[in-house]
C-alpha cells in the first residue's frame, strides 16, 4: 500500500488502521515512523480531524495500566529493547 502525503520531501510509509468497534468514529491506527504530528497530519490529508488522541505504545513499551499522569521507570528488558541498556536515567 501506499503512505499519504503530508507535505514533507516525501510520503509516509504505509500504515495500519483498523475501526474500533466500540466507537462509531474511533480508529486504531499504527504507524512505523514518528514524523511532526503525524498521525494529526495524515488524518488531515484524507479529509479528517483528530479530536483525540492516545499513544498506546511505542516500540516495544505498551501503556497498559498505567494511570493518566502517571509514570514509573523501564525495566531492564525495556532498556534493552529500546538499545539504551546502561545509560544513567535522568530524572527532571
Amino acid at each position: 500500500e501506499a503512505g499519504v502525503e503530508i507535505g514533507d520531501e516525501k510520503p509516509t510509509l504505509p500504515a495500519r488502521v483498523r475501526k474500533l468497534p466500540d466507537r462509531e468514529d474511533g480508529i486504531l491506527l499504527t504507524i512505523v515512523e514518528g514524523r511532526f504530528h503525524q498521525v494529526k497530519r495524515m488524518l488531515q490529508a484524507v479529509g479528517n480531524e483528530v479530536v483525540y488522541l492516545k499513544r498506546i505504545s511505542m516500540g516495544p513499551l505498551t501503556l497498559g495500566d498505567l494511570p493518566a499522569g502517571c509514570f514509573r521507570p523501564l525495566t531492564e528488558e525495556e532498556k534493552k529493547a529500546l538499545g539504551v541498556e546502561g545509560r544513567a536515567e535522568r530524572i527532571c
